[in-house]
């Protein structure tokens, strides 16, 4: 029986099958695996570029709202330098006692406080601190929205 050709052949091929039905359901399952996999992947990176466009967005908003808050200061600064500069308005100082300072208890508001008026080009360099001081405040102030507005998700 041990020495029958036929034998041999067909548990040699009974082994071949065997072997390549366990291969090709290996292969099945690491296909289906394959495909779980990549189907989390997808999910991740769609989740990936929503919070990203999200976060974009909300940065774009504070980049925006940064651009017009500078606007508006730098206007308020500009109508300032040309309200000091046409004499418009005048910036002073109260003083404690001045000989060449008029205490005119007679003026329109009927305030008698002594006052010294600012040199025009020292208000323009004080204009120009305050509005330095101004932009960095809100430059910082948008950073903290940016930070807070990535630090949420």
């Amino acid at each position: 029986m041990f020495l029958n050709p036929y034998f041999w052949g067909a548990l040699v091929l009974s082994w071949i099958v065997v072997a390549v039905s366990v291969y090709e359901h290996e292969q099945t399952e690491f296909n289906k695996e394959r495909a779980i996999a990549q189907a989390a992947l997808d999910a991740a990176n769609k989740h990936f570029l929503e919070i990203t466009n999200e976060r974009n967005a909300k940065i774009a908003d504070i980049s925006r709202s940064l651009a017009d808050t500078q606007a508006k200061s730098d206007k308020v600064a500009k109508t300032l330098r040309d309200n000091l500069s046409s004499g418009a308005v005048r910036l002073s100082i109260p003083v404690a006692s001045c000989s060449n300072v008029s205490n005119d208890s007679t003026s329109a508001k009927g305030n008698t406080e002594a006052r010294a008026d600012i040199d025009a080009g020292f208000a323009q360099a004080l204009v120009s601190v305050t509005q330095r001081g101004d932009q960095a405040i809100n430059n910082l102030n948008a950073c903290i929205d940016s930070y807070n507005a990535l630090e949420n998700k």
